[in-house]
């Protein structure tokens, strides 16, 4: 709901609220101040409150309704006028017809007002012409008929210019607010898409440090094993080069026995020989 839409709303239960009120506030007025107490005045406030009401239930949120109760309205001071008839503050309640008037304006729509002023001026036309003691005391002559609706179209024109204003001043804030809204939202969807290409790159990232990870997981363990082997065949060559030594110390061994026999048997051979000799 805009806030144009919003305030249109309650307007129309203003005008609502009024209608309502004015029921007991034409009868006890009347019944205080009127000369004589009938009643009429009341049950045509309440006959044009019950039509205000119908229009507003069965048209609410549509122009229709604004344009209904925006004629409605200013025929609530008629009901006044009819109620202080041959009293000293019949005249004043011309003062009504304005005040309603520029509670239409509430609408801020220049379409209500116009059918509201209408309202008004047919208003003022036909109970001139049927009934001329209605308006004023007296009743109403052409000069003073001419200068009440001049008043209508002056206030009239004032309250079109009044709502032509606000009504473009709340249609530029929602704008405005829309393009803020939009904004916000473009920067939200902005961040989101960051935050969702920064978690990319850090799952990307964590995936490729554990490839990474596993490539040298599997190479380090195959060196491992590699080095393992290198090492236990080492550990043979070593075994064997340990069996070799042993035989060589015992070839060795065998030799040195064997070159001290030669040469006892040479010493004892020298020995005969000298013996021999001698």
């Amino acid at each position: 709901m805009t806030q144009l839409t919003h305030i249109r709303r309650l307007t129309s239960l203003l005008i609502l609220g009024l209608l309502a009120m004015q029921v007991p506030a034409i009868a006890v007025g009347e019944w205080l101040l009127a000369p004589a107490f009938n009643g009429t005045a009341a049950l045509v406030t309440l006959g044009i409150a019950a039509t205000a009401g119908a229009a507003w239930w069965l048209l609410r949120g549509t122009a229709l309704e604004r344009l209904a109760l925006a004629a409605l309205l200013p025929l609530a001071a008629g009901a006044a006028l009819l109620a202080f008839r041959d009293h000293p503050w019949h005249g004043d309640q011309h003062i009504y017809f304005f005040v309603l008037l520029a509670v239409v304006a509430g609408y801020c729509d220049r379409a209500a007002i116009l059918t509201a002023s209408g309202s008004v001026i047919l208003h003022h036309l036909l109970t001139t012409l049927l009934a001329p003691g209605y308006l004023m005391p007296g009743g109403m002559d052409l000069l003073r008929l001419g200068l009440h609706l001049w008043l209508v179209l002056f206030e009239t024109g004032l309250l079109l210019w009044l709502a032509t204003t606000l009504s473009r001043a709340f249609n530029a804030s929602h704008a405005a607010l829309e393009e803020a809204q939009k904004a916000h939202q473009e920067t939200e969807a902005a961040n989101r898409a960051r935050e969702e290409t920064a978690a990319r790159a850090r799952t990307e990232q964590i995936a490729a440090l554990s490839r990474v990870a596993d490539r040298l997981e599997a190479e380090v363990g195959q060196l491992a094993r590699d080095v393992a082997a290198a090492a236990g065949a080492a550990a043979k060559d070593a075994e064997s080069l340990r069996g070799f030594a042993a035989r060589g110390i015992d070839i060795a061994v065998g030799v040195s026995r064997s070159s001290e026999g030669a040469s006892m048997n040479v010493e004892t051979l020298a020995a005969g020989t000298g013996q021999l000799a001698a």
